[in-house]
């Protein structure tokens, strides 16, 4: 067998040997480690909403800014969801941008050229396999978030309603005292939280034994009536819009079908905004 070596081949050379002797050529590699960051830029794009306006500042202020006077309402619930939103934007450049920066430290090891189908394949199993590593840390850390809200749900403490008289804590504390010895002992009473349906008339879930109630979202209007009452009225259900056991699940449920200026129910939707937003700045109480 005849061995002929050529010292320092180009690129050009190296590809037509490679043409004519694929199964007996071999091209030792001097530098066996070539860092990824020499050859190869890696950039995210993550979802529009994370580049678009309803992640500012100034945003959430105006939302911050619609509170109304119903604790289901759409406004109310709008401003901590966004407010979440924007966090998870800001939590998925971190990660991606963390992991890309650890991947592209390492480096490419080879001991002889590879063809441009061998690096090809081989650097697409390994894109792969960072791609997928880096979505499974993110997917772990809204697992996490979504278990610890779960199980912390009875500390957590309930919205305030002006509807019915709903305690504004999920652990009460209760002393009873013995009739017999008269000792007193301490008893906490959990009541679970859960989802009132869209016409706030009843409870249509319980979050302990379902931690992914749903229920649609909407638009309150609220009137006093006789004996200083109030008397609440749906004017929109938002579409997409799903409240659920905390601000967490309740965005993860939720579209947004009306965050689109083209669609129907975005006017309508920052009309009530921008309603709430005037009556509360230039007429605060």
């Amino acid at each position: 067998m005849l061995t002929i070596t050529i010292q320092s081949p180009s690129i050009t050379t190296y590809t037509s040997l490679q043409k004519s002797y694929s199964n007996t050529l071999r091209c030792p590699c001097s530098n066996t480690a070539i860092p990824y960051e020499q050859f190869l830029t890696l950039s995210s794009t993550l979802h529009q909403v994370c580049s678009s306006d309803f992640i500012t500042n100034d945003w959430l202020t105006i939302l911050q800014n619609a509170v109304d006077y119903n604790a289901e309402d759409w406004r109310n619930r709008a401003y901590s969801q966004f407010q979440l939103l924007s966090n998870l934007c800001q939590l998925a450049k971190d990660t991606i941008d963390g992991a890309v920066h650890r991947f592209i430290a390492q480096s490419l090891v080879v001991t002889n050229v590879l063809s441009v189908s061998e690096f090809n394949i081989q650097l697409n199993v390994t894109l792969g396999q960072f791609f997928l590593s880096t979505i499974r840390s993110f997917d772990s850390l809204i697992n996490i978030t979504s278990l610890f809200t779960q199980v912390d749900q009875f500390y957590l403490g309930a919205r305030k309603t002006d509807w019915d008289a709903i305690q504004d804590k999920f652990l009460v504390p209760y002393i009873p005292t013995s009739n017999v010895t008269g000792n007193q002992s301490l008893k906490v009473i959990f009541n679970s939280p859960g989802t009132l349906n869209v016409n706030l008339s009843s409870v249509n879930c319980i979050c302990a034994t379902n931690p992914s109630c749903q229920t649609p979202v909407a638009i309150y209007q609220m009137d006093s009536i006789w004996n200083n009452r109030i008397a609440t009225y749906i004017v929109y259900v938002v579409p997409g819009s799903v409240g659920s056991c905390s601000t967490f699940s309740s965005l993860m449920f939720s579209q947004f079908l009306c965050l689109y200026a083209n669609t129907d129910c975005f006017p309508i939707v920052m009309n009530y905004v921008k309603s709430s937003y005037y009556q509360n700045v230039l007429n605060p109480t």
